[in-house]
């Protein structure tokens, strides 16, 4: 690792020269895309196995904020507080007070005046809400195309070096062509009524031809109406659905570890139109969500089809065992029919009330499979899913006393299995919170519609935010479980746990340091070829230093330093890893120019040791890239907008110095580098 000590060297000295140039001043607000990238990263060390899945639900999350421009405080319904304001229930219900006893507000910074918000919460939502008075039904009909928005987006990507699938000589391979695409046509009218229609096809499929005569593979989109009299809304097409805590019906983001007291509670977004650029989870059907304030219900039919891969996102329950290969290359007719003919039907309702200081839903869900889902031979599967159909039902609550949101949710499974979540959140002053949150599941609950698919595992999650000045704040976090039933890698019942701590500095306004470190322990089972293996504890620390810069208006730099190491005395294990990487980005507002450029450096000793960053990308689209081995990576993001034309270029490769070859299979590159191209154009009127 000589060669990552030295370009570490080289960074600090680059830091300590943007430190010097700095001066002091107030503190610097961390912008909300900023927040939502670091969950996504978060969430992609917690949950790997669902990459495709998190990268889809935080596209739609950033999404959803945008597509509603901003939103009017006058007439803030709990769906738009919650998922693109972020608000706290304690927010949103202070909010509502003033509101009622005062009247409308007459500007945004009138919420100084409101109990429970900041300064700086303040100065976050004057760049997204707006002040108006309450629209009628009749202007929003007269005003249908006048105040209308619309959108199309093309992308198009491919990875430059031959990959083995494309040898036509082989007796597997892929009958298309390397290209990815995807389009994406958006109509928004006061966002009241809006539509989308996206399709993609994915590298190695046929477009217009053989198996793929209607073009793209996937086509995705959806019709809503929203907040028309009694109709909160009402969507026919793609839908995601979220209620509760997310133990019956749950597609929503969690944050990771250490995301702070603000997200431990799970806000519900209940229906959510998508249509999404690549092949997700959604269901396909209608639903719809009537009532008031105080009295909401809704009802839901829809379907979703299975393409052999079912190890991802809520159906990772399920045991199928058809075939996992892409659609895109040459397939028997046999293994066409195994990963293709498997579908479910999906129905349920649920009931809200709400009050400002009490709300309590319910909610019952029955998924119906067309065919039988064959049950695993795996011991620490012997409790998922098999079967035809399953019915779930939930009851979740939240109240909130002076400075206090007591929240929660039990449910129940058609097999006699249960699961509850019960929370508290604690405003102690105005410069400190805490949280603690507590969680059961039995090993024999399952709810396939689901985000999660733990079982077998109760614990506790405790966490706290500090506002020690003006510029510094710091957060903790504990978090411990214990699993009673068997798990992946590990033969007996175990433990684990995981703390953290997260310092966040605000040196001056152009610039931020954060520091955190991580630490987790968890049993594992050992290596060897024993049909019943030792089980032992694997440690792991993580060490991740950020410094941000901005030392003039159109140049921001960023330079972070992440450094792992595992070991456990049992397993005989020990190994590091090091990433370390400088981004520098340029938007130069007055041509519509922007640029983003990184370098990175990573060194692992093995996979267990990869380290994930994100990395700047196309208009709705998150990457996320694992960093291991002993290589390179970069990138250069360009980006040009004037009035209703956008486009975006990226190029970027990865090079590996231990490597002769990459990737396995199909996907095989007989290189030691891979580089990718994208590029991305989009028209707004």
């Amino acid at each position: 690792m000589k060669c990552a000590k030295t370009w570490l060297c080289f960074l600090c000295c680059g830091m300590c020269l943007m430190f010097a140039y700095a001066q002091d001043d107030m503190i610097l607000g961390t912008p909300q895309h900023e927040v939502l990238f670091r969950r996504f990263e978060e969430l992609i060390e917690e949950d790997e196995a669902n990459l495709e899945v998190l990268e889809e639900l935080m596209v739609e999350e950033e999404e959803n904020g945008q597509m509603q421009g901003k939103v009017n405080l006058n007439d803030l319904s709990a769906e738009m507080a919650y998922s693109v304001l972020h608000l706290s229930e304690y927010q949103y219900y202070h909010l509502l007070s003033y509101l009622s006893e005062y009247g409308a507000l007459v500007s945004v910074w009138e919420l100084n005046a409101v109990e429970g918000f900041s300064y700086e919460d303040v100065r976050r939502l004057s760049l997204l809400v707006t002040v108006e008075n309450v629209r009628s039904r009749d202007v929003f009909f007269k005003n249908f195309f006048r105040k209308s928005k619309s959108s199309l987006l093309y992308r198009y990507g491919q990875v430059l070096e031959k990959q083995s699938g494309y040898d036509k000589s082989m007796e597997k391979h892929y009958l298309g062509s390397p290209m990815r695409m995807a389009f994406k046509y958006q109509f928004n009218s006061q966002g009241k009524f809006q539509l989308a229609v996206s399709g993609e096809k994915d590298a190695g499929e046929q477009f217009f031809k053989g198996a793929q005569k209607y073009g793209f593979d996937f086509y995705s989109g959806y019709v809503c109406l929203k907040d028309i009299g009694v109709l909160k809304k009402a969507v026919i097409g793609d839908f995601r659905l979220d209620f509760g805590q997310g133990l019956v019906v749950g597609s929503s983001l969690m944050s990771g570890k250490g995301g702070g007291v603000g997200a431990v509670r799970r806000f519900a977004g209940m229906v959510k139109p998508v249509a999404p650029l690549n092949e997700g989870s959604a269901l396909r059907g209608v639903a719809l969500t009537v009532g008031n304030y105080h009295y909401t219900s809704t009802v839901f039919a829809g379907f979703r089809n299975y393409d052999g891969n079912l190890l991802a996102g809520a159906d990772s329950t399920l045991n199928f065992t058809g075939s996992l290969t892409n659609s895109g290359y040459h397939r028997t007719e046999e293994e066409q029919q195994k990963s293709d003919n498997l579908r479910s039907w999906v129905f349920g309702a649920d009931f809200l009330y709400r009050h400002r200081v009490f709300r309590v839903g319910a909610r019952a869900v029955y998924t119906l499979f067309n065919r039988p889902v064959l049950s695993s031979d795996r011991p620490y599967q012997q409790y998922n899913f098999s079967g035809k159909g399953m019915l779930n039902a939930g009851v979740d609550y939240q109240l909130i006393i002076k400075k206090m949101v007591l929240f929660g949710e039990v449910a129940l499974s058609g097999n006699g299995g249960w699961a509850l979540i019960q929370g508290a959140l604690f405003s102690l002053s105005p410069g400190a919170s805490f949280a603690v949150l507590t969680h059961y599941y039995d090993k024999k609950y399952i709810a396939l519609q689901r985000s999660s698919s733990s079982k077998g595992e109760w614990g506790m999650y405790m966490t706290s935010q500090l506002v020690l000045n003006a510029k510094m704040g710091l957060d903790f976090y504990y978090d411990y479980s214990r699993f009673t039933w068997l798990q992946y890698r590990v033969d007996a019942p175990s433990q684990a746990m995981q703390a953290g701590v997260n310092m966040n500095i605000a040196v001056n306004r152009h610039s931020k340091l954060s520091f955190k470190y991580q630490y987790k322990v968890k049993d594992r089972n050992s290596s060897g070829d024993a049909w019943v293996k030792e089980v032992g504890p694997f440690h792991t620390s993580r060490l991740r230093l950020i410094w941000d810069c901005q030392p003039i208006e159109l140049l921001k730099l960023k330079t972070e330093v992440d450094y792992v190491i595992n070991h456990s005395r049992p397993l005989a294990y020990q190994h590091d890893g090091f990433l370390v990487y400088q981004d520098v980005g340029v938007d130069w507002k007055k041509t519509g120019l922007g640029f983003h450029v990184r370098l990175a450096l990573f060194d692992t000793d093995t996979y267990e040791e990869r380290l994930y960053a994100y990395e700047h990308d196309l208009y709705q689209s998150f990457t996320v890239n694992s960093h291991y081995d002993r290589g390179w990576r970069t990138f250069l993001l360009v980006s040009y907008s004037y009035r209703w034309f956008h486009v975006w270029l990226k190029l970027s490769q990865t090079y590996y110095l231990d490597k002769e070859e990459i990737g396995s299979g199909l996907d095989l590159i007989q290189k030691n580098h891979k580089t990718e191209l994208k590029v991305q154009v989009m028209v707004k009127w």
